[in-house]
């Protein structure tokens, strides 16, 4: 009997070291390009090397209350920027989780617009009013300061509640149209109808606008997901109710427990 606990323990504590690389939140990698689950870092864990690099924000408590596992951006002056322009996705999908806070700072630009992300791709932002905006760039480059690139946008009637978790998906498709889901359920699905504005994104970021800190996201961002196709709409629930993995602490945890109960076991 003291063989079997010793064998369990020893399974468990095997368990608990290959656990402990496998993707924390994400159970969805097929067309994953990039993965910033800020656990401890702003690093990409998707492989793509795609780090992120933190400028004045903090890392924070996630939605499940784990310490250091999400970032703050105070409204101000705070930002991730990307190691590489995302650029080039025919059809993407973006995945987030927000926590956009309640009395925040006057915005650094003169409208009412909060980025949560922005690439050559696509930028998406939050609305003082609790709505979503979602601008595609037609060129999926982003354009050039000195040369704009078209892009669309769309005003989403997302109706966010400040001061609590939210999980946001945007699909963009090849013809410019976008489906977008909060919490699970899709929100709006059209065609983008403005005709266009031209705007540059010379760089990617979380938190701010990509090319200079502005339009600054107050709250906490977690868990973003870029990918080079649309997520279906069971895949967005799939997202939406993932709950991480266990702590490779926890399995360390129950191996000793087992080994002690063997231990005790033969006295």
């Amino acid at each position: 009997m003291r063989k079997v606990f010793l064998w369990v323990g020893l399974i468990v504590l095997g368990w608990s070291a290959g656990a402990s690389a496998l993707p924390v939140n994400n159970p969805i990698t097929s067309g994953l390009v990039a993965a910033y689950e800020f656990s401890g870092n702003a690093d990409d864990s998707s492989g793509s090397g795609n780090d992120g690099v933190a400028n004045g924000a903090t890392p924070t408590v996630d939605r499940f209350g784990n310490a250091n596992s999400a970032y703050f951006f105070d409204g101000l002056q705070s930002t991730i920027q990307l190691s590489s322009h995302v650029v080039g996705l025919t059809e993407f999908s973006y995945s987030v989780w927000v926590n956009y806070h309640s009395n925040s700072p006057p915005p650094g630009a003169p409208d009412a617009w909060r980025d949560i992300v922005m690439t050559g791709v696509v930028r998406i932002g939050f609305i003082e009013d609790g709505n979503i905006r979602a601008d595609v760039y037609a060129d999926r480059s982003g354009g050039m300061t000195t040369s704009p690139s078209t892009r669309y946008m769309q005003t989403l009637d997302a109706s966010l509640t400040r001061d609590s978790w939210t999980h946001l998906v945007i699909n963009g498709y090849s013809d410019n149209s976008i489906d977008a889901y909060v919490n699970g359920n899709v929100v709006n699905s059209s065609l983008f109808v403005d005709g266009g504005v031209t705007g540059d994104a010379v760089n990617s970021a979380i938190g701010s606008n990509a090319h200079h800190v502005e339009h600054e996201f107050f709250g906490v961002i977690d868990d973003v997901y870029i990918y080079d196709r649309a997520l279906s709409a069971s895949e967005v629930q799939t997202l939406y109710s993932a709950v991480p993995e266990p702590s490779t602490a926890l399995f360390l945890g129950l191996g000793l427990a087992g080994m002690a109960a063997a231990r005790r076991r033969v006295r």
